[in-house]
């Protein structure tokens, strides 16, 4: 695993993990991967659900994945 990844990887997770106390839980915590999902109520497309995705990082074979769906509302 290249160091840079990890510096990467660590700099997005620090900057996430505050999150996982104001309405989001993280079900990944790993050396390699960290996401975080909604613990409330959203409307997706007029749809409502219990808990929806939100933001994810993982480092990949060649790259350092960053994942994120912007549009929740909450209800």
């Amino acid at each position: 695993m290249k160091t840079d990844f990890v510096e990467i990887f660590q700099t997005i997770r620090a900057s996430l993990q505050p999150y996982a106390t104001v309405g989001f839980s993280n079900r990944v915590n790993s050396e390699t991967s960290f996401d975080l999902w909604s613990d409330k109520n959203v409307v997706i497309e007029g749809k409502q659900r219990n808990e929806v995705f939100f933001a994810s990082v993982i480092i990949q074979k060649g790259h350092v994945g960053f994942y994120y769906m912007p549009s929740i509302h909450r209800t």
